[in-house]
């Protein structure tokens, strides 16, 4: 049994998340930040959700503040910064995976189609 734990070979043996934006690749953490979950634990709602006055600090510290301005710089939108949140909470593993599909966009509720 060691006595040593090696984050930094474990950190480098982890890969990063890769996202395409306007034909740039970013890259986010290959693990969650801490920060992006204990800073958060106390301010949680009793639906799961994080007051709107933190969102933007939130979705900073979860993909890495240059990446989370890099892109809003690029023009995303609040809806794909959505998607991109979601599929990073997934890939982090802090919600079950939907089925596999046919590798297709999620679809968006008509409720939810933007005017």
């Amino acid at each position: 049994m060691s006595r040593r734990l090696d984050l930094d070979q474990a950190i480098a043996d982890r890969k990063p998340l890769t996202l395409v934006f306007r034909g740039t690749e970013y890259e986010m953490p290959g693990a969650i930040p801490a920060k992006a979950v204990l800073s958060y634990l106390p301010v949680i709602t009793e639906e799961g959700g994080i007051p709107q006055e933190l969102l933007g600090e939130f979705f900073s510290d979860l993909i890495g503040k240059d990446t989370y301005y890099e892109l809003l710089d690029a023009g995303l939108s609040f809806p794909e910064l959505n998607e991109v949140v979601g599929w990073v909470v997934k890939e982090y593993g802090l919600v079950p995976a939907e089925p596999e599909g046919d590798g297709s966009a999620t679809e968006v509720a008509p409720s939810q189609t933007p005017t």
